[in-house]
């Protein structure tokens, strides 16, 4: 119920219950408009960073090997993993290996080698078997797990 109290010149003094703007419901408008603006702001920029990391892969990721690097590659992982104690990886393995083109492929290939060797030959900083499921890792990813990882038998 609205209460209209009035002076003697029937002036409005005071109301009361009466709809209106009053500065409460109008804090708390502002308060909404202001939260919708960041929650929308918040949006955009989300699809803005997902967009360029998108377009950034793309562009630059490294993408697959080539069958042939792979199979290069499988070579020389199958000539390391034929190692036996005190030998050096044959001439035609590292030739194998300089042949693949995939430059990223080529030195973890490398890495592979230095493993094998140091596995077959029994060295005493042996790779850990966290380091062997990295290099696993990395290199099927680079020929899409097509590669059969084998380490030499330690002697």
């Amino acid at each position: 119920m609205a209460t209209t109290v009035y002076d003697g010149d029937l002036r409005i003094v005071r109301r009361s219950g009466t709809v209106g703007t009053d500065s409460g419901a109008r804090r708390r408008d502002t308060a909404l408009g202001w939260l919708t603006a960041v929650a929308f702001l918040a949006v955009v920029a989300s699809a803005a960073g997902y967009t360029a990391r998108w377009v950034y892969q793309s562009r630059y990721a490294p993408g697959l090997a080539s069958a042939a690097d792979c199979r290069l590659a499988q070579r020389t992982i199958d000539g390391g993993a034929a190692l036996g104690h005190a030998q050096s990886p044959v001439d035609s393995q590292a030739a194998a290996r300089n042949a693949v083109h995939d430059a990223e492929l080529r030195a973890q290939l490398a890495v592979y080698e230095t493993y094998a060797m140091r596995i077959a030959a029994g060295a005493p900083a042996q790779p850990t078997a966290t380091d062997k499921d990295s290099l696993s890792s990395e290199l099927n990813s680079r020929c899409a797990g097509q590669l059969q990882i084998r380490y030499p038998a330690r002697p």
